[in-house]
């Protein structure tokens, strides 16, 4: 069965939380209009009394407080499976049990309690594309993300013992945070999507989109002799930086010496050549083409890869301080330009938990946009530049004016990027 659903999904939520309401204490009001909904991409989540609720399967429940870690453990002696949070005081469950329905009724912290249809899952840029497309294509990849709380064997059985591309554990093991799995477009064309989505350990589907090479900014009008001279005298000593590009380094280029390390098998590529002379170039062959770190040191990789994964590889691994991503996805396969997509937020998470700043580069898209102001695209982003955590980068010409070829936002949020 080819990637595809059998109903239009473009009206449908993705999970990703927008904004909730706190509970509406004013008196005489229905308990539908006193539990404010949850408010997802494109759908509002209407809550009813729990009392009501009926039958199994996966379920928002609403809280009047954060629930207590004996109180999450009460709910699974009763058969309610905790699975992991979906906004303020707002957490997933599934039904599982005889003793569900009772427990959901007599909890007194639960305020109101809603379905989770399996159309919430689909991210923004995954449900719009099968609203416009009806199917994926084989140069289209997919990221599918479980619950927390989901186990080893839940997501072995809906994706296979590799998946994870590491040996099998204890299928009883559950997942943390390494919970989001990269499907290849090879594969992701065959997926049964249905399937996916009908699961209650699936928290979300998304896209993974090919990519494209992005640049970065001159030396002179980022204005880094600035940096290196008194007071400051910045040079990026002691400084290890994390370059996602489109292949290796020419490590051997005399601006570099031996600070650069490739660890990507692709042949030597001349974009990741550039943008890592712009990073951290001494200038030797050129004084005033120096990069912006000329002490610093570098890992190379190519973004034909994982590189979500990969950063977290690289941080345990190597420690690295920063990270730099002169690429983002190819405009044609962009359905909704500025979507915060599952790259973003991978990006977002990773950066809060290991303490690293990636650099990001906006895009190429400016002209690709449909809202065009004095030769300007608004609303241009690459959904990988999204990112809240990420410095977002734009790009300019000689003068320092803004070029119309660079990306820009809002983003469909309405931050301000880059």
């Amino acid at each position: 069965m080819r990637a595809s659903l059998s109903r239009t999904v473009g009206s449908f939520a993705g999970p990703i939380l927008l904004s909730t309401a706190g509970l509406l204490a004013s008196p005489g009001l229905s308990f539908a209009q006193e539990v404010a909904p949850l408010e997802l991409a494109t759908r509002f989540v209407g809550f009813s009394d729990p009392a009501e609720m009926a039958g199994e399967g996966p379920m928002y429940l609403r809280s009047g407080r954060p629930l207590r870690r004996e109180e999450l453990a009460a709910a699974e002696a009763a058969g309610v499976r905790y699975l992991g949070v979906a906004g303020p005081h707002t957490y997933v469950f599934s039904l599982e049990g005889p003793q569900a329905g009772a427990w959901m009724s007599g909890f007194d912290p639960m305020i109101g309690a809603a379905k989770v249809f399996p159309e919430d899952k689909l991210r923004p840029d995954l449900a719009a594309r099968l609203a416009r497309h009806g199917e994926l294509d084989d140069r289209v990849g997919l990221w599918v993300t479980f619950w927390p709380r989901a186990t080893v064997g839940e997501l072995e059985s809906l994706l296979g013992a590799g998946a994870r591309g590491r040996r099998s554990e204890n299928p009883a093991a559950l997942l943390g945070l390494d919970a989001s799995i990269r499907i290849e477009p090879s594969a992701a064309k065959w997926i049964d999507l249905s399937r996916l989505l009908a699961h209650p350990a699936v928290a979300s589907v998304g896209l993974d989109l090919p990519r494209a090479l992005n640049n970065a900014s001159s030396r002179n009008l980022a204005g880094s002799d600035v940096l290196a001279q008194a007071p400051l005298n910045l040079s990026g000593e002691g400084i290890l930086v994390g370059h996602w590009d489109g292949g290796a380094v020419d490590a051997d280029h005399g601006d570099f010496g031996t600070r650069v390390e490739n660890l990507t098998q692709r042949g030597v590529d001349g974009h990741a050549t550039h943008t890592a002379g712009t990073v951290l170039g001494s200038g030797a062959g050129r004084g005033n083409a120096a990069g912006h770190a000329p002490n610093a040191r570098m890992v190379a990789l190519s973004f034909n890869g994982n590189p979500t994964a990969e950063r977290r590889e690289v941080k345990h691994l190597r420690y690295h301080h920063h990270d730099n991503h002169s690429w983002g996805v190819d405009s044609q396969f962009v359905d909704n330009f500025g979507t915060y997509n599952q790259v973003a937020l991978e990006f977002d998470i990773d950066s809060r938990d290991l303490l690293l700043l990636p650099v990001k580069a906006a895009g190429n898209d400016g002209q690709s946009s449909e809202v065009i102001v004095d030769n300007f695209g608004f609303d241009s982003l690459s959904p990988d530049s999204t990112s809240k955590n990420a410095m977002v980068v734009g790009a300019c010409d000689a003068q320092g004016n803004l070029a119309p070829f660079s990306s820009r936002g809002p983003s469909e949020d309405g931050r301000v990027k880059p």
